[in-house]
Parts: structure tokens; C-alpha cells; sequence
């Protein structure tokens, strides 16, 4: 039996970007991607059978209709080997929010964790091929890697911050992977791997948001692949597409293919 604690953390009212999503109001984002990541857990569910999920909600003061969405979400898929609560945090804000998410993480986590932010779009196989390609790589290399969903087209050069920098390619179950060194706050993980790197977490949560000029995670949490030797994968092709303004659109996925393709709950 193998465990893998979700820590998702929503929130519909707005964002501290102030930015204007490409999909729709950050209220139809939540609803849309909350609902494509519990048909993922759902499918992987059901391809590992042996493999217990525990999904625990963070609500950051989202909206009456949001909440009893977020209900329709627990009552559905909370049954057989897939567990679903919710906890309405108290403090506002998105760095406060994470903490939370990741502080349960490391009190309640035991073989595998992920943080989940509400505005990636999963595919149905999205995290039944993330489990997969870091059981795969903890067999072929003895190495618990970091595994990140999106696959962000401008990391993939010839160098990494001015820096020579090779990429290694992993086979997956249905797509090749290959190595970064850039990681947003949302990945899986094992419980072992995520427990080592508080300190860098501690920075990242306490940084200015306002000041970091596009740099918060390289003077944070990418220090995991750049001075600390862990694996970071991410899939060729996006199995979560990041739901955020012009700039984060994948120029080879039709994202409303994808859009269109999800029910919600």
C-alpha cells in the first residue's frame, strides 16, 4: 500500500498578481481545474488499486458557490481508497496558504506528497503518469525525484542562468520526461525527499513577493537541483497546463481542447 497526501489549496476571489486569466475569471479557473485534478486522482485510483489518496482541501476564503462546489467534490469522490477533507484557514494570503499545505505535507505525509494549486488543468492520466515515472526513476536510479506537472517550454535550452547545462530524458509510461532545474511550489515528491528542504521552503515563504522580479524560486526552492544534486523531471508534453495570464500559455497544447474536455463537478 502506498500513500500519497494532496495538499490543495484554493482560493476564487482573486490574486496577488492581479492578473487576467486566459481561460475566464479565476472563479470558473478553480472550479475547472479543481475538477480535472479529482478525475486525475480518481484514474490513478483506479489503476493502482493498492494506492491509498488522501486529498485535504485549504481553503482560503473562497465564495459561498466555491465552497458548496468544493462540497459536491469531497461528497463524490470520497470512497474506496480516495479520502477528501477540507480546512477553512483562518489567516488570508497565498504564501500563508502554501505553508499551510506544505506544514500538513510533513505532519501527515508518509510515502508520498504533492501540493496542488488550484489553477493547473490536469489530464485524466496526469498524476497516474507522475506516480509512475518517480516509481520508475526510485528503481532505475535510486533517486527519489522532485516531479513537476507543467512543462515550461523556456527551460528547455542549452543552458540553465548562463550556465552549460545537459538534460537528461526519461521514459514514462506514456510520454518521455526530462530534467529541470526551475520547479514552482507545486510538485510530488516523496515524504523522505520533501522533509530535507525546509530551509529552502522558509525562504520562499518569507520572500517579498513584491521584489522578487521573477527570481522567488531560483533563490528558493530551485537551490533542491542546483546545489543540493536532486532530480527534477517534467513531461514533455504539460499533463497540468498553469492557468494564468498570456504568458504562461503552451504554444504547442490547444488548451481549450483540454478546457472543453473537463466536467465539472
Amino acid at each position: 500500500m502506498v500513500d500519497i497526501n494532496y495538499a490543495l489549496q484554493t482560493h476564487d476571489v482573486s490574486s496577488w498578481q492581479g492578473i487576467e486569466r486566459y481561460a475566464g475569471s479565476k472563479t470558473e479557473v478553480v472550479r475547472k481545474c479543481v475538477s480535472s485534478f479529482f478525475h486525475s486522482v480518481e484514474f490513478a485510483a483506479k489503476q493502482r488499486p493498492e494506492s491509498n489518496h488522501i486529498i485535504k482541501i485549504f481553503d482560503d476564503h473562497s465564495t459561498e458557490e466555491t465552497l458548496e462546489f468544493l462540497n459536491r467534490c469531497m461528497k463524490r469522490f470520497d470512497k474506496e481508497n480516495v479520502s477528501v477533507f477540507i480546512e477553512h484557514l483562518d489567516k488570508k494570503g497565498i504564501m500563508s496558504s502554501i505553508r499551510s499545505c506544505y506544514e500538513w505535507m510533513e505532519f501527515s505525509g508518509k510515502d508520498l506528497v504533492m501540493q496542488v494549486q488550484d489553477d493547473y488543468l490536469f489530464t485524466e492520466t496526469a498524476i497516474f503518469e507522475m506516480i509512475d515515472v518517480f516509481m520508475q526513476l526510485r528503481q532505475d536510479v535510486q533517486s527519489d525525484a522532485i516531479v513537476a506537472s507543467f512543462h515550461d517550454h523556456r527551460y528547455w535550452k542549452t543552458i540553465y542562468r548562463y550556465k552549460v547545462t545537459p538534460r537528461v530524458i526519461f521514459p514514462g509510461a506514456y510520454q518521455n520526461w526530462m530534467q529541470i532545474y526551475d520547479i514552482p511550489c507545486t510538485f510530488l515528491t516523496s515524504k523522505e525527499q520533501f522533509s530535507k528542504h525546509w530551509d529552502l521552503y522558509d525562504i520562499f515563504f518569507n520572500t517579498d513577493l513584491n521584489n522578487t522580479v521573477g527570481d522567488l524560486e531560483n533563490k528558493s526552492l530551485n537551490k533542491m537541483f542546483t546545489e543540493r544534486g536532486v532530480l527534477g523531471v517534467q513531461p514533455f508534453t504539460s499533463v497540468a497546463l498553469h492557468m494564468q495570464d498570456e504568458y504562461w500559455k503552451d504554444p504547442y497544447i490547444d488548451w481549450r481542447k483540454r478546457w472543453n474536455s473537463v466536467e465539472v463537478i
